[in-house]
């Protein structure tokens, strides 16, 4: 795993990789395929290690990573589309995470993504719902091997209503090719439910502006929204116990501090310490995995943060370090490596 973040730094610009092409080619693909990462790999290694790489390691990761940047074309297509679609109807929206954050990289391919994320107001999902059924979608996941929707499950129905900060996952499939689909998230907050944040998701979208074709939040409010989404995928019990976060998503939240003209514009967005506190932590776990000092951080917080998750509000220590629980390259081994915890 440390190989891939040493060229993940790189592409960066946080520091150079000084690793050999021995050193850097172990389970390169499927980790780097894992922690959704591939197209910065290719880019770092195309630069540094060009007359070194196997010639069919390197034939794979164009094809891959020529495959993820047409799809995040399509995405991104998609997304403009829908989100167009939401403002003629009146109905104030922000696109988030990946058509917005893909700008943010050198080349917006570099940043694959497989959804299209939107935040609406809970009072808007029913009519959000509609556009997009008119638009060809419904409730379902996709599966991209079998090329099938399936409906929700029963069960999956009672998560929704026992936990409604999200609509259920809507899809669309292509109509030019059988084993592709659109699949959209709305969200109703950047947090969760059950959350003590106290978002306002109205203030939020209040500030949304139309940015390369579609609305998305301005730079404060997207870099509490990256930041947020890390710190559930990295502390929170109940995502920890699903899988692992993406070494992406900690690109995603630094690029996005980058991009802020005023870094305390952030703080003043903050609703209470608790959100505060929360953001702390996970840019200081950004510090701990790419070794990025740029950010004015207390000290206190050390490596311990590896160990630790957050359940029903108390933080506990399990054994399993993040870095090898992101090294798990499939669901079965995430779980054997999960079963040494106390969770």
């Amino acid at each position: 795993m440390k190989h891939i973040v040493s060229l993940v730094c790189d592409y960066l610009g946080l520091r150079p990789c000084t690793l050999t092409m021995p050193e850097l080619t172990s389970n390169l693909i499927e980790i780097g395929s894992r922690n959704k990462v591939l197209p910065m790999l290719t880019e770092a290694l195309g630069r540094i290690q060009a007359n070194d790489m196997p010639a069919r390691l390197g034939d794979a990761l164009r094809v891959v990573s020529a495959h993820e940047g047409e799809r995040v074309q399509s995405l991104m297509r998609e997304a403009r589309q829908i989100s167009q679609a939401l403002h003629k109807a009146g109905v104030a929206h922000a696109v988030r995470k990946g058509p917005v954050l893909s700008h943010l990289y050198k080349q917006p391919i570099d940043r694959p993504f497989e959804d299209i994320d939107l935040l609406v107001s809970a009072t808007d999902g029913p009519l959000v719902q509609h556009l997009l059924a008119d638009m060809g979608y419904a409730a379902g996941n996709f599966n991209r091997f079998t090329g099938k929707i399936v409906s929700p499950s029963r069960e999956m129905q009672i998560q929704y209503r026992l936990k409604p900060d999200h609509l259920p996952h809507q899809v669309r499939r292509d109509s030019e090719d059988s084993f592709k689909a659109y699949v959209v998230d709305v969200a109703f907050t950047s947090g969760w439910h059950g959350d003590t944040f106290g978002i306002n998701t109205a203030e939020w979208l209040g500030a949304a502006r139309p940015k390369n074709g579609l609305f998305a939040l301005d730079a404060a409010h997207c870099a509490i929204d990256v930041t947020l989404h890390l710190y559930r995928e990295a502390f929170l019990a109940g995502s920890v116990l699903r899988s692992a976060c993406s070494l992406r998503s900690f690109a995603d939240v630094h690029l996005a501090w980058q991009a802020l003209d005023n870094v305390g514009d952030v703080w003043s967005l903050c609703s209470d310490d608790v959100m505060r506190a929360a953001i702390h932590k996970t840019l200081s776990l950004v510090e701990i995995v790419l070794g990025d000092s740029s950010q004015d951080l207390p000290n206190e917080q050390t490596e311990a943060l590896l160990h630790t998750i957050v359940r029903d509000g108390h933080e506990q220590r399990i054994p399993i370090s993040l870095l090898d629980r992101m090294a798990a390259v499939s669901h079965v081994e995430y779980q054997q490596l999960m079963a040494a915890t106390s969770l």
